[in-house]
C-alpha cells in the first residue's frame, strides 16, 4: 500500500507541461535562422531548468510588447518577427512575472531564454538574453510551439 501511494505521489509531482507542436516542417524551417532585412527576428525558447523538477509541469505565458505570443513548456520554443526598435518580452508563470526590454536592430536574430528556477510551490520565469551560439544550441534541442 506504501509503494502505491508512494509511485502515485511521485507520477503526480513529476509530471510535465505541454503544449501544442508546430509540425516538423515548421521546426525544421525556423531552425535554420532566417530574418529579413527589414525586421528583426526573436526566439523564445526555453531549455530544462538546472534544477530538478523545477517549472516542468508548467507552461509559462509570453507576450512581446503586449501581444499574446504563445505558452511555452520545457524544451520548446517560438519564433516572433518585429521591426527594429524597442521591445518588451513579458513571461508570467504560476508565481511571478519577468520582463525583458530589448533594442533590435533590423536583419538580426535575438535568442531570448525563458530560464526556470525553484519557487515556492512552482517554477519561476527569468528572462535573459543569451548569446546566439548557446541560443542555437537551446532552439536545437528544443522543438517549435505551433505558430
Amino acid at each position: 500500500m506504501y509503494r502505491q501511494s508512494w509511485l502515485a505521489f511521485t507520477v503526480l509531482l513529476v509530471g510535465c507541461a505541454t503544449v501544442p507542436l508546430a509540425t516538423d516542417e515548421q521546426d525544421n524551417q525556423a531552425k535554420q535562422f532566417k530574418t529579413s532585412m527589414e525586421h528583426s527576428t526573436i526566439y523564445l525558447v526555453t531549455g530544462a531548468s538546472e534544477f530538478i523538477l523545477a517549472g516542468s509541469h508548467n507552461v509559462f505565458n509570453v507576450s512581446v510588447d503586449g501581444q499574446d505570443a504563445t505558452g511555452l513548456a520545457q524544451w520548446t520554443y517560438t519564433v516572433v518577427t518585429v521591426p527594429g526598435g524597442k521591445h518588451t518580452v513579458r513571461v508570467q508563470g504560476p508565481e511571478n512575472q519577468s520582463k525583458l526590454v530589448l533594442d533590435t536592430v533590423p536583419g538580426t536574430v535575438v535568442m531570448v531564454q525563458v530560464r526556470v528556477t525553484p519557487g515556492w510551490m512552482s517554477g519561476r520565469a527569468d528572462v535573459i538574453i543569451v548569446d546566439e551560439v548557446r541560443g542555437k544550441e537551446l532552439v536545437q534541442k528544443s522543438k517549435m510551439v505551433s505558430p
